[in-house]
């Protein structure tokens, strides 16, 4: 961990594009280019997240600077498709479509909280999902892969990356869309991804500040993940000369 080394922290533009500066100096990623981003609110946001470290910088808890670093360096060499492709993984493996067989509450409650989502993606993506009580994945139809993988390549690579942050993290591609077509909030869509594990807390107890701490980093990262996805959808063109 490094000591917070830089007083200010600021936000200018270069061409059509925003920089971080920290004492004046640009922000570089780690491989050496200039952090820049296209929106201006992603641009105060990030810059909210350096002059939130103090005293100690903790890079592990700025996640919207690793995703602009992320695009930025592109260390995968990932493109658009391949982005998709790891979206699309995590459909066969959807949280909301692994069903408890027992016991009978937490088999109500998963209908009650999860099928309504269940059927918004259906209606919304003109695709089928099944739901099973086993342990072996449900068939995935292969309209349903062709029809979200359509979608989700009209969005731009930054967009993408963001999107899958928050799939990642919610383990299911049915609530991130949910989230990132703002049917539900962040707090919801983490509760719901979470819905057996607080089942049983509600019924067992749990180590209280280990469950709040997890439970806050994954609401942080999931925010931080569609923040960076609906703002790189948008493009901010008013700008003024500001300190953060």
């Amino acid at each position: 961990l490094r000591k917070r080394f830089y007083k200010e922290v600021s936000v200018t533009k270069d061409a059509n594009k925003f920089e971080i500066n920290l004492d004046g100096r640009k922000l570089k990623t780690p491989f050496g280019n200039v952090l820049t981003v296209n929106n201006e609110s992603l641009a105060f946001a990030i810059a909210h997240e350096w002059n939130s470290q103090n005293p100690i910088i903790r890079q592990d808890e700025m996640h919207l600077t690793s995703l602009t670093n992320t695009v930025l360096d592109n260390p995968l060499k990932s493109s658009k498709e391949s982005l998709v492709d790891k979206v699309i993984e995590f459909l066969s493996s959807d949280t909301l479509c692994f069903r408890a067989n027992e016991p009978l509450e937490l088999m109500q409650l998963q209908k009650e909280k999860w099928d309504p989502l269940i059927k918004w993606f259906q209606t919304r993506f003109e695709c089928e999902v099944s739901v099973t009580e086993e342990m072996i994945s449900p068939t995935t139809n292969p309209l349903t892969t062709t029809m979200i993988s359509r979608y989700l390549l009209s969005y731009n690579f930054s967009t993408l990356t963001g999107i899958l942050f928050i799939v990642e993290n919610l383990k299911s591609l049915i609530l991130s869309l949910a989230l990132f077509n703002r049917q539900i909030t962040v707090e919801e869509a983490v509760n719901l991804s979470r819905l057996e594990i607080e089942f049983q807390i509600t019924k067992w107890g749990n180590v209280e500040w280990a469950h709040d701490l997890e439970l806050m980093m994954v609401r942080s990262r999931v925010a931080s993940g569609l923040l960076f996805a609906l703002l790189n959808t948008e493009s901010t063109h008013s700008f003024k000369m500001k300190k953060v």
